[in-house]
């Protein structure tokens, strides 16, 4: 038979023991639900996850959406600033022609007053 010391029977002990724990550390075998709660946890935080970047896919959407509308609204006021112009030169003419008719008014009014002022005379 074969003899074996102490120090191996203590040694096989310890390799005995320290099998149990890492079998029962890296068990797939997980009773106390642990393993199921991280996965649980995991899903729950991909799911947020994929939450946040749905909204931001929707702010992009919405801030791309205002880009165009904004656009749309300096399109607006440049067209509102041409019409604007317009009006301003077409009130310009307006006021030329008013002094024009103006002058032209008095000179006739004075013609009229000078033929009159003559078939007076001429009486």
């Amino acid at each position: 038979m074969i003899q074996i010391d102490k120090k191996t029977y203590i040694i096989i002990g310890c390799l005995l023991v320290v099998g149990v724990i890492a079998w029962n550390v890296f068990s797939t075998n997980d009773s106390a639900g642990g393993t199921k709660q991280i996965r649980s946890d995991i899903q729950s935080v991909a799911d947020k996850q994929q939450s946040v970047i749905d909204g931001l896919t929707t702010i992009e959407s919405g801030l791309d959406n205002s880009a165009k509308q904004s656009g749309t609204i300096s399109d607006g006021l440049g067209t509102t600033s041409k019409s604007i112009d317009t009006i301003k030169d077409r009130n310009n003419t307006s006021e030329n022609r008013l002094t024009d008719s103006t002058s032209l008014i008095k000179e006739g009014q004075s013609i009229i007053k000078r033929v009159r002022e003559r078939n007076d005379s001429g009486k």
